[in-house]
């Protein structure tokens, strides 16, 4: 991670480690089994021009932690490729499914139905997010990248 953030020159502030408890409850859960996290704090301007360099660089690091049977938190934006997202939520079909069951007439509508939940081109008509998108003011994230360890009690 630390060759991405400097070949990148990502403005990496903080790292924090936690432990994170395996959930099963959640569809969408991290946290597959008892893992611990990199709680990354980044500063990214929000020019269209840094925000490039910076999703291309999260997205390398997003395959590094797969690569180590690892996942990421769900962050506001949507910085993972679909692949990636559907590499690190092995339940991804389930959730859409469930989405389509109780919300068949796509009702509610979020940025990240667009980007991971399939064909959304007849959703888009029903709720066109993108027109009414607008540019946050936020410019720094913070961003949790889990990875198994085994661990001893």
């Amino acid at each position: 991670m630390g060759k991405i953030v400097s070949e990148q020159e990502l403005d990496l502030l903080n790292i924090t480690v936690r432990y994170v408890k395996q959930d099963e409850e959640a569809m969408l859960s991290y946290a597959t089994q008892d893992m611990f996290g990199l709680v990354c704090l980044f500063h990214a301007s929000l020019s269209e021009e840094e925000q490039a360099t910076f999703k291309s660089g999260l997205q390398q690091i997003i395959d590094t932690a797969i690569a180590h049977n690892g996942t990421y938190y769900l962050p506001y934006e949507a910085y993972a490729t679909s692949e990636q997202f559907e590499q690190a939520y092995q339940h991804k079909q389930a959730f859409f499914a469930a989405k389509e069951r109780y919300d068949p007439e796509h009702r509610f509508m979020n940025y990240f139905m667009e980007q991971y939940g399939g064909n959304m081109n007849e959703y888009s008509m029903a709720c066109p997010l993108t027109e009414h998108r607008h540019p946050g003011i936020r410019n720094d994230l913070s961003i949790l990248f889990a990875f198994s360890q085994k661990f001893r009690k």
